[in-house]
């Protein structure tokens, strides 16, 4: 656990819950627009987890409600940080395990998306930190598994952050206790995001031809 020094220069061992409540990911990042840049991150990824919770009947992807998750936004933020983090927890306990004993015969060994976006340091990550950053202002000193689970947590408020905004804004409301994403909200998400299945179709065999020739061989 860390250590922090109080006024009069005793020091004290803190859990991460409470040097957490001391700092905000927007003390780390240089100026307001990197802090708006994260939050966008935060709504993607957010916006990604309530599309794919669930298969509704018309297609994969356009689901917009979240079902008994909680009836506060500090639970959904809970929950879709947990869905977010899914592959990142999976990856550390093998990391560690491997460490350890090393991995089972045939298993493959994990490895994080090559495209940065994909990765949870999109949101926030411990190069954000500037070096000795812990020491100046708090007095204390945060390393190994205290630094993860602290930057796992910066990552979860800037979820809560987005959250809260849309909420606001009536982008996402609670109804009864089913969580609904308006429906504008994920039109304008998924046209932004490209299909892989869109199969560009350029034939031009017929041009200049008439229609009743086509589907016949050429001459």
């Amino acid at each position: 656990m860390p250590v922090l020094k109080d006024a009069t220069g005793a020091s004290k061992f803190v859990s991460i819950t409470e040097l957490t409540s001391e700092l905000h990911p927007s003390d780390f990042l240089k100026d307001s627009s990197e802090y708006e840049k994260r939050l966008a991150v935060a709504k993607f990824r957010c916006i990604e987890v309530i599309r794919y919770d669930e298969t509704p009947l018309y297609g994969k992807g356009l689901c917009a409600e979240l079902d008994s998750v909680g009836n506060s936004g500090e639970e959904l933020a809970e929950y879709i940080n947990s869905i977010d983090s899914r592959r990142l927890k999976r990856l550390r306990r093998q990391r560690r395990r491997e460490k350890a004993e090393g991995l089972m015969p045939g298993e493959r060994r994990m490895r994080s998306p090559q495209p940065r976006s994909k990765r949870r340091s999109a949101l926030f990550s411990g190069n954000d930190i500037p070096s000795g950053y812990f020491e100046d202002h708090l007095g204390t000193d945060v390393h190994g598994s205290e630094l993860e689970q602290f930057v796992d947590s910066m990552r979860l408020i800037l979820i809560q952050d987005v959250l809260d905004r849309m909420i606001a804004s009536h982008e996402l409301e609670l109804v009864g206790e089913t969580w609904l994403l308006k429906v504008s909200v994920l039109d304008e998400h998924t046209k932004r995001q490209p299909s892989r299945r869109n199969v560009k179709r350029d034939d031009r065999s017929f041009h200049g031809r008439p229609n009743r020739d086509r589907g016949t061989m050429a001459a």
